[in-house]
């Protein structure tokens, strides 16, 4: 705790939730990038070494899966961020066991199990606190009572200023009309920036909105078979379903292609 109150500048920082995960085959083996949102800092302290697995803590700056810099530390030391990294945890081969420590800005937001630091920084135009602050709204993450209208509505703020991730969550909540009116049409146009922008899941919701017609679209489907090939190729389990069903029926445009249709299902069973 000493180390955490100087370090991020919170004096009165305290240790909220602790807890073990444990990677392994079999059991999980991965949890994708994602941003901490029940702690203001979070402490990963390895409990086996890294020689017992391959893979591990990542940090990824950007969607593409080569970006990813695994940085997992030997059993005595230890990683410690703040809430905006966005990071993740991928165990190729072996187990994985860590202690994972969630610290909180105070006891009493400890004890309300609150996430206050993300609306303190999204009230200061922070594009990423801003997409955060739409999650625990949306999601009702974090203690705070689930608001789908007011998520979407901080998604906007954030994908406004060109922020990725909400501009794909607000085209789900769009397409699907959650906590707004349901607006195919400009879920399109949200998946299109972010797929663009080369969010994976939104490469492949692009490319099925593509194929269907979603939102009035007119169909594409060699082009959605594009963007489906490109969120297969970041390892979107979906995307390589609806890319070999494609390559199976084939359509305008798209040859079929049972042996390219056949790895990517296996590739999606390896999963």
């Amino acid at each position: 705790a000493p180390y955490v109150r100087e370090r991020f500048g919170c004096p009165t920082c305290v240790p909220c939730t602790s807890i073990v995960r444990r990677y392994k085959a079999g059991e999980r083996q991965a949890h994708p990038w994602h941003y901490d949102s029940d702690s203001f800092a979070t402490a990963v302290l390895p409990l086996l070494p890294p020689e017992r697995y391959r893979g591990g803590f990542y940090l990824q700056p950007g969607f593409d899966r080569e970006s990813r810099e695994f940085a997992d530390p030997d059993v005595g030391d230890a990683v410690i961020h703040s809430f905006d990294l966005k990071h993740g945890v991928e165990v190729l081969e072996g187990e994985r066991l860590s202690l994972v420590v969630w610290f909180t800005t105070n006891q009493t937001v400890c004890e309300a199990q609150l996430s206050p630091w993300y609306a303190e920084a999204a009230a200061r135009g922070d594009a990423r606190a801003e997409y955060n602050m739409g999650r625990l709204l949306a999601r009702g993450i974090g203690g705070t009572p689930r608001d789908q209208a007011a998520g979407v509505a901080w998604w906007r703020r954030s994908a406004a200023q060109g922020y990725v991730m909400a501009m794909y969550d607000l085209a789900v909540y769009l397409h699907h009309g959650r906590g707004v009116p349901k607006d195919p049409a400009e879920a399109m146009v949200w998946y299109a920036k972010a797929a663009e922008k080369g969010h994976p899941t939104a490469m492949t919701n692009y490319g099925l909105g593509l194929l269907f017609g979603l939102g009035g679209h007119h169909k594409a489907p060699a082009e959605a078979a594009s963007w489906l090939r490109r969120g297969a190729a970041q390892g979107v389990e979906n995307a390589m379903f609806q890319l070999a069903k494609l390559l199976f029926a084939g359509a305008p445009g798209v040859a079929v292609d049972v042996a390219e249709g056949q790895r990517w299902l296996e590739e999606a069973a390896a999963l």
